[in-house]
């Protein structure tokens, strides 16, 4: 039996180590923003301006596992993200400070300051918040 608890222990450890660790975005990266809601519906390149700032609000932010720290009851739908390299990062679409990574399922929590900054980028394409 304690073998078991071990081997789970173990099994629980490293999917928290591989699955959620810290956001690492490199300098040379590239970024789009999507919004498809309520009749609204863009993709468009992030300026350098913005691409800046999204790598700074999430380079170093850690990344939550659902499993050890519950699921945010924020709303989230892939089709309103900002993407870099790859990755999409969901915003909460009720106006909450946390970001859903939809490739690993992970949660970030972001400032209201930054929450703003990053609600901007859809908004002055014309995306609204609330969006559920």
């Amino acid at each position: 039996m304690k073998k078991l608890v071990c081997i789970l222990l173990a099994a629980i450890l490293l999917i928290s180590v591989v699955g959620c660790s810290t956001v690492r975005i490199k300098s040379n990266s590239t970024g789009k923003v999507v919004y498809h809601c309520n009749g609204i519906s863009f993709e468009d390149d992030l300026t350098a301006e913005e691409l800046a700032a999204v790598v700074e609000i999430l380079n170093g932010k850690e990344q939550k596992m659902s499993l050890f720290s519950g699921t945010p009851s924020c709303g989230f739908n892939p089709n309103i993200a900002i993407i870099i390299n790859d990755t999409r990062y969901a915003i909460a679409c009720d106006k909450c400070g946390t970001l859903q990574n939809c490739s690993n399922l992970c949660y970030i929590d972001i400032s209201d300051s930054e929450r703003l900054i990053l609600e901007e980028i859809f908004t002055s394409r014309g995306g609204k918040f609330p969006c559920i």
